[in-house]
Formats: C-alpha cells, sequence, structure tokens
C-alpha cells in the first residue's frame, strides 16, 4: 500500500480551513492530479455525492469517479478517487486551536496485483500533493 501523511500548522481558523477544502471547486488546487471534476450523482458537497474526475496518473489522465464518503463540519472529511486501477483514500482532520490549526491529511492507495510495481512513483505523487499543503494553506482565506 502507498502511504503518506503530512500534518502543518495553518494561520486560520478550524472552520476556515474546512469550509475552503470541502469547496470542490477548489480541490484541484490541493490535488493537483485532479484535473476536472463534474457532479454526477447526489448533492454538491454532501455526503454520497459522486463526482466524475479526470485524475492524472502515472503520466497519463485516467477518468475516474470521486465519492465524498463523510464530513465532520468543521474537524474533517473523508473522500475515495477511483482512477482505474488506482483508488485513493483521503482522510482530512483538522484540529481547531482559535486563531490557527493544524491539518492533517493522510492519502492511501492499495496496490495490490500489477500495481506493486509502481508503488514506488504512486508514493511519490502522493507524497508531492502533500508537499504543496504549506502554499495551499497561505491561500486559504479568513473566515
Amino acid at each position: 500500500m502507498a502511504h503518506v501523511e503530512k500534518q502543518i500548522s495553518v494561520p486560520r481558523s478550524g472552520a476556515a480551513v474546512y469550509a475552503y477544502l470541502a469547496d470542490l471547486d477548489n480541490m484541484p488546487t490541493w490535488i493537483p492530479a485532479i484535473r476536472r471534476l463534474d457532479l454526477v450523482h447526489g448533492t454538491a458537497g454532501a455526503v454520497g455525492a459522486e463526482y466524475d474526475a479526470a485524475v492524472a496518473v502515472g503520466g497519463t489522465t485516467r477518468e475516474g469517479r470521486l465519492e465524498i464518503v463523510s464530513l465532520d463540519p468543521p474537524s474533517g472529511m473523508r473522500a475515495r478517487i477511483h482512477a482505474t486501477p488506482l483508488r485513493i483514500d483521503a482522510v482530512v482532520s483538522i484540529e481547531d486551536h482559535g486563531e490557527d490549526s493544524e491539518l492533517s491529511v493522510a492519502l492511501d492507495a492499495p496496490t495490490g496485483g500489477l500495481l506493486r510495481l509502481m508503488e514506488g512513483p504512486i508514493t511519490q505523487a502522493l507524497r508531492e500533493t502533500l508537499d504543496r499543503l504549506p502554499q495551499i494553506a497561505a491561500s486559504i482565506p479568513e473566515g
């Protein structure tokens, strides 16, 4: 399994961080592998909502599906991205400290079968996504 996680301090309230990350229009800025999201099932931004997604995987762009698995405002959320043959589970946790917060993001991608051969590049791509968190945090508006 490819697994990466990162925790950073954000100079924004937990509510502001949650609002930014829960707005899926912002998702391509913090998960750059996502090139496009189009709602195809459910209510936008709600648990169970599904989006067709274009996801950059291994140097190519694949069509996939993003599903909102759970929302726990303002402390976190879970999403699942299927871009055959890859599945990525994303868990976002936010700990509010008033004027600032701690943001933790964990990304898991099972790499069974032939995907085991790609575990290194998949892990690297996930790590590069999370390495962008400090720049993203700086762009979150105060709320």
